[in-house]
């Protein structure tokens, strides 16, 4: 399997499986919520959001292991930030614009977690995620109320949302970001063959 397949198959699994299992830990032991949230549902959606981030950015970062810097910390960075943006946008503007911010997040999480960064390369794969983010979100909205409404609402139409939110996403980032990861494979390389020579 070639890189640019992985990187693809990495990102429709992550966020399917990140995002997919996102309410069940979310709402599943505390229920759903309105516009606000109890002490405890705070909790749940902090524990909940950093572990999907964490599964999206490790298996983004598997795909192409040469690229990023290895062990907790980047993890730890990439969990951080997106559910601050996240539950931070979610405080301030609501939905659907807490997961466009959390999709700028995933991106941003990547470039600063490479072992060449750049202020390009940072910006490049920032941008690119958060484009494929628009994307998401904008052809989920017209069919939320239907999507979940299909599942009988309540939980299972939550989880119908999110895990279309993964999968559109996963293969929007995954397609969108082919395009930026090959260009900084290319880089890597011409800078590894500029450092032997």
């Amino acid at each position: 399997m070639n890189n640019f397949a992985r990187w693809f198959l990495a990102n429709v699994a992550g966020m399917t499986i990140g995002l997919g299992t996102h309410p069940f830990l979310a709402h599943g032991f505390t229920g759903r919520h309105g516009d606000t949230m109890t002490p405890v549902q705070w909790i749940t959606h902090i524990v909940s959001f950093g572990l999907a981030s964490a599964i999206i950015f490790s298996c983004q970062r598997k795909s192409a292991p040469q690229l990023f810097q290895p062990g907790a910390a980047p993890v730890l960075r990439a969990s951080a930030l997106a559910t601050i943006a996240f539950l931070g946008v979610w405080s301030l503007a609501g939905i659907p614009f807490d997961i466009q911010a959390s999709f700028l997040a995933f991106g941003l999480s990547l470039g600063l977690a490479l072992r060449n960064r750049t202020g390009k390369s940072v910006l490049a794969l920032a941008a690119t995620i958060a484009v494929a983010g628009m994307v998401t979100v904008g052809s989920g909205l017209p069919i939320a109320g239907k999507l979940m409404a299909a599942f009988g609402g309540g939980l299972a139409g939550d989880a119908a949302l999110w895990t279309y939110i993964g999968v559109v996403g996963g293969v929007l980032s995954g397609l969108l970001g082919s395009f930026t990861m090959r260009r900084l494979m290319a880089n890597d390389r011409l800078g590894v063959t500029a450092a032997e020579g």
